[in-house]
């Protein structure tokens, strides 16, 4: 087997590779900081550990959450919350890997004012499954994608640090159903110095979804209403990309 460190993820809880049932409570100026700007979920990082001596996925799995999320902040992704595959190998094993997805259940409460550098201001679903996230959305914010949520078939990689979709995997992210109001949320790239330094990768999509952003994965259903989103690409309110 193979042996991961946990290190500054999930500045309140990390869950790598097991069960839990409830979560509940507010969360409130948690941070997930670490000095390669590579920790995940300011108050939340669940993981799903792929293991190819094993050739076995984990179900790591939250079945829910419920309370207020406030100025909780990760310098990489999921200000929040992250719900994250981890493959520690690469591309030969996407396929494998892609197989037992992390899972939350239901999200149920409000957040506001929290960030993330690269991605997910409030939470950031990397090819997981979310089934349903209701609350409402205010003043989150990345330098990345997804102000406010940021759905992508990203991976957590060898490196520690987030990369582009497994090119031999189809497997994206899904959530289910998003309830809320989305106000004043952002995705703004940098306009000045260099850019390069707030990102693992060249992406092309960052500063887009000021409120959500989905990338070659799947929402079913969003209601709410949107105000005053921005971003400084694509989608002031909602961008979707592939």
């Amino acid at each position: 087997s193979i042996s991961y460190d946990l290190g500054t993820h999930g500045g309140a809880i990390g869950n790598l590779d097991g069960v839990i049932k409830n979560i509940t409570g507010d969360f409130n100026n948690n941070s997930a900081i670490s000095s390669n700007a590579n920790a995940l979920g300011g108050a939340i990082a669940n993981m799903n550990l792929f293991d190819p001596s094993s050739r076995e996925n984990f179900s790591t799995t939250i079945e829910n959450i419920t309370g207020n999320f406030t100025s909780n902040f990760a310098n990489s992704v999921g200000g929040a919350i992250a719900n994250v595959n981890i493959n520690l190998l690469g591309e030969e094993y996407g396929e494998l890997y892609a197989s037992t997805l992390p899972t939350i259940g239901c999200i149920t409460g409000d957040f506001t004012n929290n960030s993330a550098d690269f991605g997910g201001g409030a939470i950031y679903n990397a090819t997981g499954n979310i089934n349903s996230i209701d609350g409402n959305f205010a003043s989150n914010s990345t330098k990345g994608y997804g102000g406010a949520i940021a759905n992508t078939n990203t991976y957590l990689g060898e490196d520690y640090k987030i990369h582009n979709p497994i090119t031999n995997s189809a497997v994206g992210s899904t959530i289910g159903i998003i309830t809320g109001n989305f106000t004043n949320n952002s995705a703004m790239f940098p306009v000045s110095g260099n850019n390069t330094d707030f990102f693992y990768i060249y992406d092309p999509h960052a500063g887009s979804g000021g409120a959500i952003y989905n990338e070659n994965s799947i929402i079913y259903s969003i209601n709410g209403s949107f105000e005053n989103n921005s971003a400084s690409k694509h989608g002031g309110a909602i961008a979707n990309m592939n």
